[in-house]
């Protein structure tokens, strides 16, 4: 480890903790990864004469990629390490408040790195003692020791974690996917981050295993064929039941039908996004499956959100076209194309045009668009493919044995994505859908 060190101009805590982010870095997954690192507080030679707790933690921030290389990430380490020693008397408490990390429970990281090169050597007048270690105190998460007692044995590492998440055998499994990625790296330290093991050879073989347990054809299946077939075979039977009574599943195909050939005489089509700004009713999967038949993507917008969560939606998602009641909702963008329906899921009033020249705001083949709750910042788009929710639809019913027999009450808000599986597995069943009115969902009684 030493050798591999010096030829990248590297000290042995640099290379060791190298090392360990790389592991940290695979486990995670984490490309913008922070990591807390104990050290002394003592900053020249007479603090370091002077008896006491002087002890503090410093955070290192890494920018990573299963792409670069080792040597790079050694760079990177010897930068951020220089760079935060030379901070090490600024207090982390006093850094957690002038970044706002109040909450006791808030930290700038839960993962550690403690190298400590101790020599244990120990003698109170002429007679040797023994030295053990009891605790190294309360862990948040998991912190990775590494310990040079300089006596000839060599490092000795070691895995101290919070018992509420993680039990013996976790960290026995981390200590030897860990040895075993380090005896990569240093048997061949030019490699790529993404070309070393991170997994043991038992559990390569588990999840070749569970996945050829899993795996499923479904071969190609759609929503718009699940409602053709059930129109054809049930044509009578209840699809969707809301506050206005039932709609046949023929019912439902011809609302459907009629709303999508109005969407493509406005030329909507494949990379463009329709927002849906609908009460919990019928006209929420009507919305939906109809979007979905002109090869659209639909967003599903909560009409009694907060506004701002839906101006930066809108602003960031740029629809095409606002599906709404047939009353123009407030807080839609200047000159917005909408699309007005009947309680009934018709179309009715129009405003303004969808823009002719406009780019692909999604991907071919994407179903729906949804956004993180945004608390944690701004909120964050994710863009869902078709094959994506044709398996979870097509495994949920496999899990569930759910057949036509069934009734689905649905409940959650439609900016959940549980709300998809909940409007959509009914109909891909034959089974009946109930939509819950808000008023209702909300009612504690």
């Amino acid at each position: 480890m030493e050798q591999v060190g010096k030829q990248a101009g590297a000290t042995l805590p640099q290379m060791l903790t190298a090392l360990l982010t790389l592991y940290l870095f695979r486990i995670t997954g984490q490309e913008d990864l922070t990591i807390g690192m104990p050290v002394t507080g003592r900053t020249d030679r007479e603090m370091r004469r002077v008896p006491g707790m002087a002890a503090n933690a410093v955070v290192l921030r890494f920018g990573l990629g299963l792409e670069q290389d080792f040597p790079s990430l050694v760079t990177q380490v010897r930068r951020a390490m220089r760079g935060a020693l030379r901070h090490q008397g600024f207090r982390y408490e006093d850094l957690r408040r002038i970044l706002g990390f109040h909450d006791t429970q808030a930290h700038l990281s839960r993962l550690g790195i403690n190298i400590e090169p101790f020599d244990y050597h120990l003698s109170f007048g002429g007679h040797p003692a023994r030295n053990r270690n009891l605790s190294n105190g309360a862990m948040e998460d998991l912190t990775i020791f590494v310990f040079d007692r300089q006596d000839g044995q060599g490092l000795s590492l070691a895995f101290y974690a919070n018992p509420d998440l993680y039990g013996e055998a976790d960290l026995e499994r981390h200590l030897a996917r860990l040895v075993r990625m380090i005896e990569a790296v240093l048997k061949d330290p030019e490699q790529e981050l993404g070309a070393y093991p991170v997994l043991l050879g038992s559990e390569y073989t588990s999840l070749l295993v569970d996945e050829a347990d899993t795996v499923r054809h479904w071969g190609t299946q759609d929503c718009m064929r699940d409602l053709a077939r059930h129109a054809a075979s049930t044509p009578h039977a209840p699809a969707v039941v809301d506050a206005l009574g039932t709609v046949s599943f023929i019912e439902l195909s011809l609302a459907v039908q009629h709303l999508a050939d109005r969407l493509r005489e406005l030329g909507l089509g494949a990379g463009d996004v329709l927002a849906l700004m609908v009460p919990r009713d019928r006209r929420q999967i009507i919305g939906m499956l109809a979007v979905a038949s002109v090869g659209a993507a639909w967003l599903s917008l909560d009409i009694k959100g907060p506004r701002e969560r839906n101006a930066t939606i809108i602003a960031n998602a740029s629809p095409a076209l606002f599906l709404t009641e047939d009353v123009l909702p407030t807080g839609l963008p200047d000159g917005a194309a909408s699309l007005g329906l009947t309680p009934e899921g018709l179309p009715a009033s129009q405003h303004g045009q969808p823009k002719e020249a406009r780019a692909a705001i999604v991907p071919h083949g994407t179903a729906y668009v949804i956004y993180t709750s945004g608390s944690t910042g701004a909120p964050k788009g994710v863009i869902i493919p078709w094959h994506s929710l044709t398996n979870l639809l097509c495994g949920m019913q496999e899990v569930l044995s759910f057949g036509a027999e069934e009734c689905w009450l649905s409940v959650t808000s439609v900016t959940f994505d549980i709300s998809i599986l909940e409007l959509l597995l009914p109909l891909k069943a034959g089974a009946r859908l109930l939509i819950a009115r808000r008023e209702t969902v909300m009612d504690l009684r």
